[in-house]
């Protein structure tokens, strides 16, 4: 917030020194604080406890200067201040962007590629979709496929019992006809002949 307001208040008060440096250097009148002198005045000026006295020509020499000035410094406050605005507009849009990554409870970034056992939705056609995609999370061992049954099912054979966890595992699509005799599983070398 102070950002904003650091930011704002320097481009006016940059814009205000710019206009009035040039506003004094294009004046021909003198001036000595607000009054305005003639050939012949002089000008006492009391700064932090010590008095300065200049003549008309010293006081022209020195509006001139101060123009200059602030035709300089209004700038670089200027500067300054967009400075700050673009900080504060950063700021802000690095929040925004932290609030719309950050996953809802009981979800994670989809960053890596997904586990080959987990579902994936399919892929979308029509509109693009923006924004974070998530995954569900993935905790301890993977997880065995799920089992089906055959289409045509032998009669009388029931449901395949699950194996024991960390057997082989059949891949996704269904059990497949068992080996023929002497082959091993598929996957494996065949057993050794003796």
């Amino acid at each position: 917030m102070k950002g904003w307001l650091y930011g704002i208040v320097g481009i006016v008060a940059g814009i205000g020194l710019f206009i009035g440096g040039i506003a004094s250097r294009g004046s021909s009148e003198v001036k000595c604080g607000s009054e305005v002198m003639a050939p012949g005045d002089t000008c006492r000026t009391v700064s932090n406890g010590s008095s300065t006295t200049r003549g008309y020509d010293e006081q022209k020499s020195q509006n001139g200067r101060e123009a200059v000035i602030m035709m300089v410094v209004g700038p670089i406050v200027l500067l300054g201040g967009l400075v700050f605005l673009g900080q504060a507009a950063g700021v802000a849009r690095r929040r925004s962007a932290a609030r719309a990554t950050v996953p809802p409870p009981g979800r994670a970034l989809q960053n890596n590629p997904p586990h080959p056992n987990t579902p994936q939705p399919p892929p979308q056609h029509g509109a693009p979709h923006y924004g974070p995609q998530y995954a569900p999370p993935h905790y301890g061992a993977p997880q065995p496929a799920p089992q089906h049954a055959p289409q045509h099912a032998p009669h009388g054979s029931g449901p395949q019992p699950t194996p024991p966890y960390g057997a082989p595992q059949q891949p996704y699509g269904g059990p497949q006809a068992a080996p023929p005799p002497g082959h091993g599983q598929p996957g494996y070398p065949p057993p050794p002949r003796h």
